[in-house]
């Protein structure tokens, strides 16, 4: 029932390239406990995800897009670009909402960023059914899945058990790759 809108694919993409970089960025700038906790969640999440894409496949329909505009075109290149299927839970919603968590009640960013945080992260919802890429369920499927897996992974033997592997993967690699010993302080 809800129509596509052509011109939010812009939205579509330019939120999520934002939210999807500069928040992650902030966020790995930040404390190291709260940054382990953050990319642990987000991994953990992303691997349900791809559990539900497997077990529990979902599809969308389409409407044909005829117009000539520039959102049009966008529009028309975003459906070749990706397959109507893997709707639930919406990983552009997961990012969005991860995007939020990232930045949420940090001393070190402004209130007023925190809210366009999650201004743009709205933003996205609305996109992801005006641009037809996923129905209502998959919102509230990608928030609670992002809420769920940061509660977990603020669990101390899920931290820990996250943060000895990163760790050992990072030790591996410094043998391989030769690292200056300034970058490798915390």
């Amino acid at each position: 029932m809800i129509p596509a809108v052509p011109w939010t694919v812009m939205i579509y993409f330019g939120c999520y390239l934002f939210l999807g970089t500069m928040n992650y960025v902030l966020c790995a700038r930040g404390e190291k406990r709260d940054a382990y906790r953050f990319f642990c969640a987000d991994f953990m999440a992303k691997t349900l995800c791809f559990a539900v894409f497997l077990l529990l496949p979902t599809t969308i329909d389409r409407p044909v897009i005829n117009g000539n505009s520039l959102w049009d075109a966008a529009l028309r290149f975003l459906y070749r670009a990706d397959a109507p299927d893997n709707l639930f839970p919406s990983i552009h919603c997961l990012i969005a909402w991860f995007s939020c968590i990232a930045v949420r009640n940090r001393k070190d960013i402004p209130r007023w960023y925190e809210t366009c945080s999650l201004a743009m992260a709205l933003m996205v919802f609305v996109s992801t059914l005006t641009t037809r890429q996923h129905v209502i369920v998959d919102i509230p499927g990608g928030i609670l899945l992002a809420e769920g897996c940061y509660w977990l992974a603020g669990k101390e033997a899920v931290l820990e058990r996250y943060t000895r592997l990163v760790d050992n993967f990072l030790r591996r690699c410094r043998h391989v790759v030769p690292v200056r010993e300034s970058v490798c302080h915390d």
